[in-house]
Formats: C-alpha cells, structure tokens, sequence
C-alpha cells in the first residue's frame, strides 16, 4: 500500500477515498482545493500533512492522529488551533501566513513545549 500521497496544486477536493488508505503516513494536500479534512481522521498513521494554500478552516478531523509530527498550514483561514492540543508527537508547525492571533499561538506553545511552531501574521493583519 502507498504510504504518501502528493496532490499538490491539484483540483483535488474529495478526500473521501484516503479514509482506506490505512497505511498513509504522509499526505501531501497544498495549493488544492481541498477544504473538509474529515476522511483525514481514519488514518491512524499519518505522521506528515502539507495543507499550506488550502481553505481548510477546521482542524478538528486532525484531534486523534497520535503519530502526527509534522502539520503546514501555512496561508490558511485556520484561527482554532484547540484540536491540536493533545498531539504530543507534534514536533513542527508552521502557521506563516494565516489568521491567528499571536494568543491563540501562545496557548498551542504552552501545550506543547515540545513543538517548533513557526508563526507570522499575514501582513495586511499586522499593520492595523
């Protein structure tokens, strides 16, 4: 079975078939169009995601994959980084680009000291 699957710049929307692909460790979802991350939660082995460029706002489908390590979401509408707040194998985020408040950061930072979190405000958001 793949353990990667790279649709990067792709009209990619439907994950809906990823869900059987059990032993995914690495999905690779930037600059699709992808927005419901849902079927992402089924795959117990993902330890690498790439969703920088997407409309991905919810990160919930994220709260239960144990073995995630590294997480992009650079360029996102994300603003709730809750869900990844159990994930204690996470050792890289980068957040560059996005909507979050530098709070919203700090409390991720504070639950897990562990992780290299890489984050900017988007520009426009800066100079209010």
């Amino acid at each position: 079975q793949a353990r990667s699957v790279e649709l990067r710049n792709s009209d990619a929307a439907d994950l809906t078939p990823l869900a059987q692909m059990k032993e995914l460790q690495c999905i690779a979802l930037s600059f699709s169009r992808v927005r419901d991350i849902s079927p992402l939660a089924e795959l117990p082995n993902v330890d690498e995601i790439y969703l920088e460029g997407t409309d991905v706002e919810d990160l919930a489908p994220l709260r239960n994959l144990s073995k995630l390590e590294m997480l992009w979401l650079d360029s996102t509408p994300v603003v709730d980084l809750s869900p990844l707040h159990g994930l204690q194998n996470l050792k890289w985020l980068k957040l560059r680009d996005t909507q979050l408040t530098k709070q919203e950061v700090e409390r991720l930072r504070a639950a897990l000291p562990d992780c290299k979190i890489v984050y900017s405000q988007r520009k426009t958001e800066s100079r209010k």
